[in-house]
C-alpha cells in the first residue's frame, strides 16, 4: 500500500491545493467577502510571476479604510471579525493554473469534473479576536533573546534572498536540501540550530524543544480559533501533507516520537518565528499548502510607539488590499493565486520589535520529500 501511494504520486504533477465553497456555503459569508474578478497572470513561467484581478467587489459587512491605492480591511470595527477573499471557479475552467481543487469537507475534485461544479474559490480567509484567552502565551523580548541564542536566522542580507526579505526568521520543522543527505538518498531534514551560540548543547536542546512546543501550541490554538468562522478549515489547509505524514518513518524519523507531533498532526510541516520581517517585492509562490500567518500577543519595548505591519495583496496597479496585523489576527492565503508581500508600518519604530509566526509547505520541500520516499521505497527502475 505504501509503495502504491508513492507510485501514484510519482506519476502526478504537484499542484497547489485550493478549497471551493459551493453556492450555499458562499451565501452564508458573501457579505464578509471581497470578490475578485477577471484574473490575469503575468509572466506565468518566471520568478516574476504575478496574478492580478481587473475588478473586485467588497462585501457590505466589511469596513474598509481607503487611502490612495490602499483598501485596508478594518477587522476591529467590522460588523463581523472575519473576512474572505474569493474568486469564481469560472476563472479556472479555462486557465492553465496548476491547482488541485478540494471541497470544504476535504474531498478532491478531479480535473475532468470541474465543469460540473460551481461556486467560489477561497484565496484568503482571516479573523481577529478582540478578547484573547486568559492563558494565551504573550511573547516578550526574553523569547526573542532565547530564540536568537538557540536557532539560526534564515534571512540572508542580499537582494536575491526571497524577493528582498529583510528582518529575522527562525525556523522549526522540516526544510528541503539541494543535495542528498548521506547515503540514504534523503533530501530533507530538520532546520539546524545556531552554531554561534555560547550555550551548551544540552541547554540549547532544552530551549529549542521548549520553543518548538510553544510555537506548535500557538499554531494549534490559532487553527482552533479560525474554525469559528470556517468550521472545516483543518480539512483543507494542506490536504497533500497527509500523504507525506504516512511516509515519515521511511528514514527512521517516526514523527510520533518527535516534539513536533501535535503540530504536524494538524496538517502542517514547519513553522517560522519572524521578527521585524518584511519583503520588498510583490510576488507569488507555488506552494503545496495555504500559508498561515498569526500575530500573537506580544510586549514591545515602547508601548507608546508600537511597531506593526500590514500584509498587502496586490490586486492591480490601482488597488492594493491591506490586512492590518494586530495581535490576535490570523489569516491563511494562497501564495500562488494572490500577489503579496509584508511591510512594516512605521519606519521610525523599527527598533521596536514586531513578531508574527507563519507556516507553509513549499513546492521544493514537497518535491524533495516525495522524491526521497521514492528513492527509498521504490526499486531503481520504478523511481
Amino acid at each position: 500500500m505504501l509503495q502504491n501511494s508513492i507510485q501514484s504520486t510519482n506519476k502526478s504533477v504537484a499542484k497547489n491545493p485550493i478549497v471551493l465553497l459551493k453556492q450555499s456555503e458562499f451565501e452564508t459569508i458573501r457579505h464578509n467577502a471581497v470578490i475578485l474578478q477577471k484574473m490575469v497572470i503575468i509572466n506565468p513561467n518566471s520568478l516574476c510571476r504575478k496574478v492580478i484581478y481587473e475588478k473586485f467587489k467588497i462585501g457590505s459587512n466589511l469596513r474598509i479604510v481607503k487611502k490612495q491605492k490602499s483598501h485596508c480591511i478594518d477587522l476591529q470595527k467590522s460588523a463581523a471579525r472575519y473576512f474572505y477573499i474569493l474568486t469564481s471557479l469560472c476563472e479556472f475552467k479555462t486557465s492553465d493554473c496548476k491547482i488541485q481543487i478540494y471541497l470544504s469537507n476535504g474531498r478532491s475534485i478531479i480535473d475532468s469534473d470541474i465543469q460540473n461544479y460551481s461556486g467560489y474559490v477561497v484565496l484568503c480567509y482571516g479573523c481577529h479576536y478582540q478578547f484573547p484567552q486568559k492563558e494565551q502565551k504573550i511573547f516578550t523580548n526574553d523569547d526573542n533573546k532565547m530564540i536568537e541564542h538557540t536557532s539560526k536566522n534564515q534571512v540572508k542580507a542580499t537582494k536575491k534572498f526571497h524577493f528582498e526579505t529583510k528582518g529575522k526568521i527562525y525556523s522549526f520543522g522540516y526544510a528541503p536540501k539541494f543535495c542528498k543527505i548521506g547515503n540514504d538518498g534523503c533530501s530533507f531534514k530538520k532546520f539546524v540550530p545556531s552554531k554561534k551560540s555560547t550555550l551548551t548543547e544540552k541547554t540549547k536542546e532544552y530551549y529549542l524543544k521548549h520553543f518548538e512546543r510553544t510555537l506548535a501550541e500557538e499554531f494549534v490554538s490559532t487553527i482552533e480559533k479560525m474554525k469559528r468562522y470556517f468550521p472545516n478549515i483543518k480539512n483543507i489547509l494542506s490536504p497533500s501533507i497527509s500523504l507525506l505524514q504516512s511516509h515519515f518513518d521511511t528514514f527512521g524519523t517516526n514523527i510520533k516520537s518527535q516534539n513536533l507531533s501535535h503540530f504536524v498532526n494538524n496538517g502542517l510541516i514547519n513553522m517560522h518565528y519572524c521578527i521585524n520581517t518584511e519583503t520588498m517585492q510583490y510576488h507569488t509562490e507555488q506552494d503545496q499548502s495555504y500559508t498561515i500567518i498569526a500575530v500573537p500577543q506580544q510586549v514591545q519595548n515602547n508601548q507608546q510607539k508600537r511597531q506593526g505591519a500590514n500584509f498587502e495583496f496586490f490586486i492591480n496597479e490601482e488597488n492594493i488590499l491591506l490586512v492590518e496585523m494586530f495581535p490576535n489576527t490570523s489569516f491563511m492565503y494562497s501564495g500562488y493565486l494572490l500577489t503579496h508581500r509584508q511591510q512594516l508600518m512605521k519606519e521610525e519604530y523599527k527598533n521596536n520589535l514586531f513578531i508574527n509566526i507563519s507556516t507553509y509547505c513549499s513546492k521544493r520541500l514537497y518535491d524533495n520529500m516525495m522524491k526521497s520516499f521514492q528513492r527509498k521505497i521504490l526499486k531503481p527502475s520504478e523511481s
